[in-house]
């Protein structure tokens, strides 16, 4: 069970409860916990709601400019790329993220 102690900053490991930095998460792919080493990534959950976020921002944005259909989804699209970061770096201002262990996946069999 994990411990429950203050957190200095970031956010708890799910697995031994140490303070992970929030320097170290990454949203995309996994980092280790400084303390046991076992991988972690955020939750799908909130991987999801901050892509979806850029998302819809990005193709609001994108509507704004009054373009033609193709080129609102392109612009859309592309707003929607630079806007992650931003977007990640309010959402983890905002609310920190949950953690859960990342389990590497082995090699892809199809029979």
């Amino acid at each position: 069970m994990a411990a429950t102690r203050p957190l200095k900053s970031g956010v708890a490991c799910p697995l031994c409860g140490a303070d992970v930095p929030a320097e170290i998460i990454a949203l995309h792919g996994s980092f280790d916990c400084p303390c046991c080493r076992k991988p972690l990534k955020i939750s799908g959950l909130y991987e999801l709601i901050v892509k979806l976020t850029a998302v819809v921002i990005g193709f609001l944005l994108a509507r704004g400019a009054d373009l033609g259909v193709v080129w609102w989804f392109f612009l859309g699209v592309l707003l929607s790329l630079l806007l992650i970061a931003p977007i990640w770096k309010v959402f983890t201002a905002l609310k920190r993220p949950s953690l859960i262990e990342s389990i590497p996946s082995g090699p892809l069999r199809l029979f």
